[in-house]
C-alpha cells in the first residue's frame, strides 16, 4: 500500500484515504509502508509496516486513526488471533 491506507464506508459506498501522517515510515519523509491490516475481536486495527519493522495497534473513530501502541517487530508479515484473544504476528525469518 505504497499510496497509503484507505477505508470503505459501507453506508455511503465511499472510499476515503486515512490520514496516516503519524504512522512510522522508513524515514521521516516517507509514508508508512503498511503491508497488512488486521481487525481484532475488540475492533482494534493492527497495521504491519514491513520495512519500518513496526506493528501498530490502532483505533479508528469518527474518521480518525489513533495509534494506541507501537511495537518493534522485525519484518511483520501476518496476523492471527486465537480464541483466547492473543494476537500472533508472523515475521520473515
Amino acid at each position: 500500500m505504497i499510496d497509503g491506507l484507505y477505508v470503505y464506508n459501507m453506508d455511503s459506498h465511499e472510499v476515503k484515504e486515512v490520514d496516516s501522517a503519524r504512522l512510522p515510515g522508513k524515514s521521516a519523509t516517507d509514508k508508512p509502508d503498511i503491508t497488512r491490516v488486521f481487525v481484532d475481536d475488540e475492533g482494534y486495527i493492527w497495521l504491519a509496516a514491513l520495512y519500518a519493522s513496526k506493528v501498530m495497534k490502532c483505533s479508528y473513530k469518527n474518521g480518525i486513526l489513533k495509534t494506541e501502541s507501537i511495537h518493534d517487530i522485525f519484518l511483520p508479515l501476518s496476523f492471527a488471533q486465537d480464541r483466547c484473544g492473543t494476537i500472533w504476528v508472523g515475521t520473515y525469518s
